[in-house]
């Protein structure tokens, strides 16, 4: 399998500009993502992100040549692609440091925000804006400077779920239908985004966006 760091030429000999402090001293989620790193340039292996915060994170990866300070690129669906280097080496995988930028942090930190509403609430399912399929479920995207129609799978006062073939990833600013929204999380054939504004709490299946 070809590597992601030599198949992007922003990698590779580009300096990075990394975090110098103590990442472990930002507060960081106990997470479950199975992505894809690539570890000194060599081809890309599995990985299991085991914790995550703005400054680094922790994988399980088996992969010997990661050592102190090696640059490691990481994939994570829910999250995007990651860039660092690494800070420790554990039986079974290593922890990194993740390189200064403000998209990528960006990206994680809307993802961690995301996750950390998600569990004050009770999960998914049980969050205290409970979700809705709204009876007109077409609705306008715009994304990238770019307008196409989605498909709304739920909605909540805090957010929406849709089907859609735009290119965005987590991070990125939308509008749906009149709302704008940021990007928050991947999903099959479509994503998650959160509202810069609450929904009132009176809407019902009858809302459009």
């Amino acid at each position: 399998m070809r590597s992601m760091v030599s198949s992007d030429p922003a990698s590779g000999t580009d300096k990075m500009e990394l975090f110098t402090g103590d990442w472990r001293a930002y507060p960081r989620l106990q997470v479950d993502l199975v992505g894809i790193c690539s570890v000194a340039g060599r081809p890309d292996v599995s990985c299991l992100a085991r914790d995550l915060s703005v400054r680094g994170m922790s994988l399980l990866c088996d992969d010997r040549a990661a050592t102190l300070d090696t640059e490691v690129v990481v994939s994570l669906p829910q999250v995007g692609l990651l860039r660092g280097r690494v800070a420790r080496v554990f039986p079974g995988g290593f922890a990194m440091t993740l390189a200064e930028g403000r998209a990528q942090r960006e990206r994680v930190s809307n993802f961690l925000t995301w996750l950390g509403e998600r569990e004050t609430d009770g999960g998914l399912e049980d969050r205290a804006h409970a979700r809705i399929v709204p009876l007109r479920r077409m609705v306008s995207l715009g994304a990238a400077g770019e307008t196409s129609m989605a498909r709304i799978v739920d909605v909540s006062r805090s957010g929406v779920a849709l089907t859609s073939t735009a290119s965005v990833q987590v991070g990125d600013e939308v509008v749906v239908g009149s709302k704008a929204a940021v990007v928050v999380r991947m999903l099959e054939g479509g994503f998650a985004a959160r509202f810069a504004e609450p929904l009132g709490p009176d809407f019902d299946a009858s809302i459009i966006l």
